[in-house]
């Protein structure tokens, strides 16, 4: 599990997984357990984890959570769905001088969200914390019944920092007692770039031995060669580049124009403007 979800959230391509799981099927075959000392966790790992608090897998890692927040918690069963402590809609004048512009930061966090029984959660709506903690209690889930146990009305942003930064520790350390940690090379995101449902994301690997830079491309792209109009088919690709000029050049420069491009490094947006003008 914790190898599905680490590898998941390094490169999110079918391809990143397809052949570890293989060699998985074929390790419990022959020894009836699995080896995972071939993956490490890379060093910058625990930065990655909040990226994905919005993603397809936000689920997975909150329920994870909520089995590591505390040993004692029994099997979660029945529907659930992810609660947003601070409502995804809200009234300001209900929030103790919460503006829009602070909410939308704060929402999508880790921080913010905690599984929650499916019928409770409808009940619950969009009320303030303090309405919500009625519900709260009624919970199995003992997550839930710890914040329903808080003094406080209001959930604020410094509360969502707290219990982000908590999640985030948590879930990584018990990813870190499952698999080694990778501590010859420093893998970087440079940059994720959407076009529609088409996904680029850039990496920088630095070999920490011989200070060796690398770069690498995973692509969730059309499969040209086999989709039509009425049969969009996606595809995970993911490519090595000895050049950063290389590895921009294989995606098409009307993505760059067209799409949301999210760059985590400055430093790296001169040679992508160079290449669009190229």
């Amino acid at each position: 599990m914790s190898f599905m979800l680490v590898r998941f959230i390094e490169s999110p391509m079918v391809n990143a997984v397809k052949q570890h799981v293989f060699n998985f099927c074929v390790d419990t075959w022959r020894n009836g357990e699995i080896d995972c000392a071939g993956y490490q966790i890379p060093n910058d790992f625990k930065t990655r984890i909040n990226a994905f608090s919005s993603s397809r897998i936000t689920k997975s890692l909150l329920l994870l959570n909520a089995y590591l927040f505390d040993d004692k918690q029994t099997l979660i069963i029945g529907k659930s769905e992810i609660e947003h402590i601070f409502p995804q809609s809200w009234q300001a004048t209900n929030y103790n001088g919460w503006e829009k512009s602070d909410a939308e930061t704060h929402l999508n966090m880790l921080g913010n969200k905690i599984i929650f029984e499916k019928r409770l959660n409808i009940q619950a709506g969009n009320n303030y914390f303090g309405k919500k903690k009625d519900r709260y209690k009624e919970s199995k889930i003992l997550e839930v019944q710890s914040l329903s146990k808080l003094s406080q009305n209001d959930w604020l942003k410094e509360d969502i920092e707290r219990r982000n930064v908590r999640i985030i520790e948590r879930l990584y350390d018990f990813f870190m007692s499952s698999l080694p940690v990778d501590s010859n090379e420093d893998i970087t995101l440079l940059f994720e770039l959407k076009v529609g449902e088409e996904m680029f994301q850039l990496y920088q690997i630095v070999d920490n031995d011989t200070g060796g830079v690398s770069y690498r491309l995973n692509k969730h792209i059309y499969d040209m060669n086999n989709a039509d109009i009425f049969n969009k088919i996606m595809i995970d690709e993911s490519d090595v580049y000895a050049d950063l000029s290389i590895a921009l050049q294989a995606i098409d420069k009307k993505a760059f124009i067209s799409g949301n491009l999210n760059l985590t490094d400055d430093k790296f947006q001169n040679d992508i403007l160079n290449y669009i003008r190229s």
